[in-house]
């Protein structure tokens, strides 16, 4: 039998200096089209001056360096903490799915911009979207330590344009829709978001107690990282939320276990991910496929501008520590009528 030679490695010419690249291992498969000269340069182990690949490294991509290195060798040293451990591998999660099939040598800060048009996009808020990038900063550092990389390309993390929801804020009329389209179960809680701006986790703590019908006092836990929900509390004057959520407190019976407002008949408790499924349901059958559950915060406060005058009164039942957050709720309420505001229904209880 006639010897068999050296086996002849051919790669489709595509035309421009440009081939199509193949690899093909296990269950990762990698499709790319790239110069001819950088793969020879691959191939015979040489280096791209112009490239930030590390000295005598391979090409990594992100999913792969954040999932097998940064975060079980940099991450959970660094982050002891459970809470804060979870909170960094979200992070880089929401990175993955953007971020994920790039190699970690040609990250570069326009794909720093694609990330955060594409968060913006999906309704992310400004904070969480620097967070992400912050991580994908400290993810490229690791890098550079490992020799992964030669430098971290990546500019400062400074603010953010402000990215406003104005339009997704609902109007009387498009509130009823919403809460028509909910199940029996999820209609209060819906309610109580639209009319005193809780958060959904705020809401869901809400217990016995925390409604004073003799004094006409509605708090609120708040919820404040590194303190616990109830140790800090917003005050509502009952008298001032109008009718609506009168008739609305008249309906709400605390669970006689638990203690607290909101809950299944059957299951006990409503739990987060089960409010936002439900909750996703609903707003499909409604039409309003873009809004979400925080979006009923700033509803409420679009609604509230238009009755409540005092600047600092609106900054305290929202729980906003910056005056400025307020603003862009205000310029809304211009454009609204004090007889459109939901506040303004003064229909006695039990109407």
């Amino acid at each position: 039998m006639a010897k068999k030679g050296p086996r002849k490695l051919e790669v489709p010419y595509t035309g421009n200096g440009m081939v199509r690249f193949e690899y093909h291992h296990k269950e990762k498969y990698v499709r790319r089209l790239i110069s001819l000269d950088a793969l020879t340069e691959f191939l015979t182990g040489q280096s791209n001056p112009r490239s930030n690949m590390g000295e005598g490294t391979t090409p990594v991509e992100l999913e792969a360096f954040i999932s097998q290195e940064y975060l079980p060798r940099c991450a959970r040293p660094r982050f002891t903490n459970d809470r804060s451990y979870n909170a960094e591998r979200d992070l880089a999660h929401a990175l993955i799915r953007t971020l994920g099939k790039i190699p970690l040598h040609e990250i570069r800060s326009r794909h720093s911009e694609d990330h955060k048009d594409g968060r913006l996009g999906a309704g992310r808020a400004n904070n969480t979207i620097k967070r992400e990038l912050r991580c994908l900063k400290r993810v490229l550092d690791y890098a550079v330590a490992k020799g992964r990389v030669q430098e971290n390309p990546l500019p400062p993390v400074r603010g953010l344009t402000s990215a406003t929801r104005r339009e997704i804020w609902l109007n009387k009329a498009e509130i009823d829709k919403l809460v028509g389209c909910c199940p029996d179960e999820l209609k209060p809680l819906v309610e109580f978001l639209v009319l005193t701006g809780a958060r959904i986790r705020e809401a869901l703590d809400l217990q016995e107690g925390d409604i004073d019908v003799e004094k006409g006092i509605l708090r609120i836990p708040t919820q404040k990282r590194r303190r616990s929900p109830r140790a800090a509390m917003r005050k509502f004057e009952i008298a001032t939320l109008g009718g609506r959520f009168q008739r609305l407190m008249a309906q709400m019976v605390p669970h006689p276990e638990t203690k607290k407002y909101f809950h299944f008949d059957r299951h006990g408790d409503m739990s987060y991910s089960w409010v936002s499924k439900l909750f996703r349901e609903a707003r499909s059958k409604a039409g309003f496929k873009d809004i979400k559950i925080h979006d009923l915060r700033g509803s409420f406060c679009m609604h509230r501008a238009v009755v409540v005058k005092d600047f600092r009164t609106l900054q305290q039942e929202m729980g906003h520590a910056s005056p400025s957050s307020i603003q862009s709720y205000l310029d809304s309420a211009d454009h609204l009528d004090r007889a459109d505001s939901i506040f303004t229904d003064e229909a006695p209880v039990g109407a």
